[in-house]
């Protein structure tokens, strides 16, 4: 679990993550040497966490910009 301003990001937050590159890469597959996909696979799942968060701060950042109404 990691804690990004006012915003928790779970687990299953992470899970989620976990099995939609799953998924991904699972596609791209296909054409890719099997050897290839799984240290692709490794390499990406070690920035999950930070990209979820980096997610979370550019939403935050785009409401700090967005006009008040």
């Amino acid at each position: 679990m990691a804690r990004v301003n006012n915003q928790i990001i779970t687990r299953s937050d992470l899970q989620k993550a976990d099995s939609s590159l799953r998924g991904e890469l699972s596609h791209d597959a296909r054409t890719a040497p099997r050897t290839k996909s799984a240290g692709e696979y490794k390499d990406k799942q070690k920035d999950l966490l930070r990209d979820l968060i980096d997610q979370q701060l550019l939403v935050e950042r785009a409401k700090d910009m967005s006009p008040q109404r």
